[in-house]
Order: structure tokens, then sequence, then C-alpha cells
């Protein structure tokens, strides 16, 4: 995994919002508590704007691995920008995201190094895409 460069599709400057799934486990349990919130749209995220080229250069750094390689390649369909509005989830449930990126990216790593996890599952989504023809 740290030999290997993440691929990047288009620019890297789209954008993303990254909940930990602790913080949406517990906006789940919270609107199961909650059934007078039955029924409206709630969203969960951070409402923070994530650039994928800043979270790959993010990994990067925690695995000491490559420079990330922009493809510049768009996928058809995909969106430029999406950030989460949870304010429905803070208002009506009281909930705020508390795992930062960085920290779930870390604990994250760090459980992939504890399992003992081979080698080459670990590689694999960086192995894939230049197997099917994906700029290095």
């Amino acid at each position: 995994m740290a030999n290997l460069a993440l691929l990047v599709f288009e620019d890297g400057a789209q954008t993303r919002d990254f909940a930990h799934f602790e913080d949406v486990a517990a906006a789940c349990v919270t609107v199961l508590e909650r059934p007078k919130v039955n029924g409206l749209g709630l969203n969960v995220g951070t409402r923070r704007a994530t650039k994928i080229g800043g979270l790959a250069r993010l990994v990067r750094g925690i695995v000491s691995g490559p420079e990330p390689v922009f493809t510049g390649r768009y996928r058809p369909g995909d969106i430029r920008q999406y950030v989460a509005d949870a304010m429905n989830a803070t208002r009506f449930l009281g909930w705020k995201p508390s795992v930062e990126l960085e920290a779930g990216l870390a604990e994250m790593t760090g459980w992939f190094r504890s399992q003992g996890v081979p080698r080459e599952l670990l590689d694999r989504p960086f192995v894939e895409p230049q197997r099917v023809g994906l700029p290095q």
C-alpha cells in the first residue's frame, strides 16, 4: 500500500462530505429513540467540503506513500461538489459529528494494520485500476 500511488479522477478539486461510521451510527440510534422525527428528512454529514485531492494527500501522509496521480478523467454522471446539509439532524436530534476526518483515517489505517490483512488485499484498490488500463 505504501509503495503504490492513489489514483484520483478529474483534477482532485471535486468535494465530498465524509462522516465517520460511529457518527452515522449515533445519528441512526438517536432517530430510533425519537419516533417524533419519523418521516422527517435528515441528512447526516459534517457539512465540511473535503477536496478529493486533499484527501488523497492526507491518506498518502498517513501511509507514507507516493504522491497521488491525478488522471484528469471525468466519470460520466459524477457530481463535482457534494456536502450534506445536516441542519435538520442538529436541529431535531441535537446530533453533531464528533470524529474529525484525519482522526478517522488514522484510526482506520491502524485497524487495517492490526488485522494482519494480506498485502495483496490492501494493495488491490491501487493495483486494480492499473489492471484495467487507467494511467499509473
